[in-house]
């Protein structure tokens, strides 16, 4: 993600200077997806998977058949509904996992002031 975007979602570092606020930004973003957290964010990432999927075959199994929808509607209901959701609860759960990195960083930050 953007971190010029990004950092509108952290109040916190609003009183520093830009370029702190993007080197803050930037080391809590490797501390908090870098190597070391790589099995985390697959195991996660696959779980988030197998939810996604099970969400899509009951949509498609058992939810559309029992509305009576044809399967062109159903797909249609999976792409307007389902994923723009799955999209904006993996871009809540990024933030939220990237907060604590923030306020670690940023409490490190301002020690060395």
């Amino acid at each position: 993600m953007n971190s010029n975007l990004l950092l509108r979602h952290y109040p916190e570092l609003h009183h520093l200077p830009p370029e702190a606020q993007l080197s803050v930004l930037e080391k809590a973003k490797e501390d908090a997806f870098g190597q070391s957290q790589k099995l985390r964010i697959w195991r996660k990432n696959m779980v988030t998977l197998a939810i996604i999927c099970a969400i899509s075959f009951g949509l498609v199994m058992w939810v559309g058949p029992a509305l009576g929808l044809p399967g062109v509607a159903t797909a249609v209901v999976m792409m307007v509904v389902v994923l723009p959701v799955f999209m904006i609860v993996q871009q809540r759960r990024y933030i939220a996992d990237l907060r604590p990195a923030v306020q670690a960083r940023l409490a490190a930050y301002e020690q060395a002031q």
